[in-house]
């Protein structure tokens, strides 16, 4: 016995409007501007005086300072600061005579040896080193032992791929670059700004990682989130010709059709749920599709944490997820044409030359017979001088070789 739901959808089929109510109803996706207007409106609910300026009173109560723990090495730290001031604090007549003293001059070696010594013994510096207590080394060392402990079982052995190629010497270098070839704009205020992050292929060697972090704004467009991705399959022999993709968010795939001569990749799939009526099956509904390049981010409905699929160079199948919806703050970076600003970059892999392990590889050949492996990877210098002569002229062709391209 079918529901009348099921019956309804089976004869005449869902409208857009009742896959949308029925999508915000079940996946709790939400576009951007509806979130942005759920946080605005709930500012508005707020008194006036809910923002203003905390007063004396509140600064000692929410004070944390004096419920601060110290660590072993900060608490060290702490106690010889502490026994310098009180050094000062007691020997201060005694430091100011003998400043006094030391600017008048008397000469030292009028006194004897035995003397000089007793002096020296009466300075306030030695008269409080006598004075202060050390602690044996098992005594200093024991507070440490617990924290080396619980660090060694605990410590996360950093791999390659878990390093950020966007060091902060390079984010600089990257924004006063942009400021010098196209200026400074402002970004407006209560822009929204994603947080997007894609993962290596499921067809890579270290799949399922994290691999670029992006910043994109609200009003920019798919398509510019899109160019912004790094994927070694754009770069490798006819990668560069492909440029069908699309990406699937929902119940909705967003193609790439900027280009002359484009195909949907995603016309497969809609037209296979088309027949024999699979959309009412769980799970699928009538997927639409909709151009990347007239599509903002911000009217996505999406939910965070969800998986979305990123597909290009016909079978090189990404994961993306958005991590993050949030307002522009004054610590983000405030020039608009710096977005989409790829906050991470999964460090590149680079194959060094086979012949002189040196240098990187520049060449990689196939079949070639002068090379015990097969791919063999070649720096400039060690290709040229393996397979030309003296005078330029390639010595063999039996073989063929590709610029390399590292990921």
């Amino acid at each position: 016995m079918e529901s009348t739901e099921v019956k309804g959808r089976k004869d005449k089929g869902m409208s857009r409007q009742e896959v949308l109510s029925f999508r915000m109803g079940h996946s709790n996706a939400a576009t951007g501007l509806e979130l942005k207007e759920c946080m605005i409106a709930f500012f508005h609910t707020l008194s006036s005086d809910f923002r203003e300026p905390p007063t004396v009173e509140d600064e000692k109560r929410f004070s944390i300072q004096d419920i601060r723990v110290w660590e072993p090495f900060d608490a060290v730290s702490q106690a010889i600061r502490l026994n310098i001031k009180k050094f000062k604090e007691e020997y201060a007549e005694e430091i100011k005579a003998e400043q006094e003293e030391d600017e008048v001059g008397e000469t030292p070696l009028k006194k004897t040896k035995r003397k000089r010594l007793d002096d020296f013994a009466k300075k306030p510096h030695m008269v409080f080193a006598q004075k202060a207590k050390m602690p044996f080394w098992n005594n200093l060392i024991k507070p440490f032992e617990a924290i080396s402990r619980k660090r060694n079982q605990h410590r996360v052995v950093r791999c390659k791929r878990d390093v950020n190629a966007i060091t902060p010497l390079m984010r600089k270098w990257k924004l006063e670059k942009l400021k010098d070839q196209f200026g400074v704009k402002q970004v407006a205020e209560n822009t929204l700004v994603y947080h997007v992050t894609i993962f290596k292929p499921s067809n890579a060697m270290d799949c399922f990682t994290k691999d670029q972090e992006i910043l994109i704004l609200g009003h920019q467009t798919l398509a510019q989130l899109k160019d912004a991705f790094y994927c070694i399959q754009d770069r490798m022999l006819v990668g560069p010709t492909v440029r069908n993709s699309y990406i699937h968010i929902e119940d909705t795939f967003y193609d790439d059709t900027r280009h002359n001569g484009y195909t949907r990749l995603s016309s497969p799939i809609v037209d296979w749920i088309k027949c024999k009526k699979r959309h009412v099956d769980p799970g699928l509904c009538r997927f639409t599709q909709r151009n990347m390049s007239e599509t903002r981010i911000q009217e996505l409905a999406i939910r965070l944490g969800s998986h979305y699929e990123y597909l290009h160079q016909g079978n090189c199948s990404h994961t993306l997820v958005f991590e993050q919806i949030r307002i522009l703050t004054p610590d983000d970076i405030q020039n608009q044409f710096a977005y989409p600003w790829k906050k991470f970059q999964q460090v590149n892999r680079r194959q060094k030359c086979g012949v002189c392990d040196i240098f990187p590889s520049k060449w990689v050949t196939y079949g070639d017979r002068l090379t015990t492996q097969n791919p063999f990877f070649f720096c400039n210098k060690c290709y040229y001088k393996l397979h030309y002569d003296e005078n330029g002229d390639l010595l063999s062709t039996d073989y063929r070789v590709f610029d390399y391209e590292h990921s």
